[in-house]
């Protein structure tokens, strides 16, 4: 589903921050950050729900990587 969406729109949010979340469950944390960015560049304060949502994700795999670090 997701991967069809991009294709039609690789530039749909909701289905990059869907991608991302999956990509960190399965512990692809660089891919999932690369995604999350590209969302998070067009909409920098998290005005829109899938902006918001990145951060969220964003903020969420920043804490996975500090506990795995400590």
């Amino acid at each position: 589903l997701v991967d069809g969406l991009l294709a039609r729109n690789p530039r749909d949010a909701d289905a990059l921050v869907a991608l991302a979340e999956v990509k960190l469950a399965a512990g692809e944390l660089a891919p999932s950050a690369d995604l999350l960015r590209q969302v998070i560049d067009s909409d920098r304060e998290g005005k829109t729900p899938a902006g918001a949502r990145a951060q969220a994700v964003a903020a969420r795999a920043h804490a996975l990587l500090s506990a795995s670090r400590s």
